[in-house]
């Protein structure tokens, strides 16, 4: 099994994951199989199945808990934001983020590439909830030039 793991805003792959597993097959070669039945997935390929797929779940949030969280703007006006990550991503009132404009260029070989352009804004966060954030900005300034539809993340010393 081979599993590949893309960024959703740039389409990117991140990192690819390869499983190989063997067992006897226990079943008729000829006979329909229900693999919704337990009696397929308490067989040794059913158990062998189960098990790659943990292994690839545990494999899958290990590399993802190194990644900082993007999440796309979906309100905007003059003082605030709103983003689509909240209480269930660990977001917290306090929090900073940095705003991303999503762009795009074309290579050499005519393939369309998205990039982000840092904003100059950073935000806090004043209010979460479960499934979203609210966030002003750090200084106080309006802010222009933002729009529904642009990524946050959290801040960096590198931004």
């Amino acid at each position: 099994m081979r599993l590949y793991l893309h960024d959703a805003f740039t389409g990117e792959r991140i990192q690819q994951f390869d499983y190989f597993d063997q067992t006897m097959w226990e079943f008729d070669l000829k006979q329909r199989v229900d693999l919704t039945s337990r009696r397929f997935w308490y067989s040794a390929y059913g158990q062998i199945i189960k098990q790659s797929v943990a292994k690839a779940v545990s494999e899958i949030d290990g590399s993802l808990a190194c990644v900082a969280a993007k999440a796309r703007i979906v309100d905007v006006d003059a003082h605030q934001v709103r983003f689509n990550i909240g209480r269930n991503n660990n977001v917290q009132s306090g929090d900073i983020f940095t705003i991303l404009h999503q762009a795009s260029f074309v290579d050499k070989n005519g393939i369309s590439r998205p990039h982000f352009i840092v904003s100059r804004h950073q935000i806090e966060v004043t209010q979460v909830y479960g499934q979203s954030a609210i966030a002003v900005s750090q200084n106080k300034e309006l802010l222009a030039n933002i729009q529904a539809g642009d990524i946050v993340r959290p801040f960096s010393v590198m931004d």
